[in-house]
């Protein structure tokens, strides 16, 4: 697993999902907070980009 997917981890209440070959925000990411994914909804091999707003 290449950066900076390696950085996703798998949560069952996850802060993003999976949408058009990317990991999308579904709600507020505070600074420090863990990026997650429901791996099991969606699969693995998207590509993340993080955004700072």
């Amino acid at each position: 697993m290449q950066s900076p997917e390696k950085f996703v981890n798998h949560s069952c209440e996850a802060n993003t999902q999976v949408r058009n070959h990317g990991d999308i925000a579904i709600r507020n990411i505070n600074k420090g907070e863990g990026i997650t994914s429901d791996y099991g909804k969606k699969g693995l091999g998207a590509v993340v980009r993080i955004v700072e707003v």
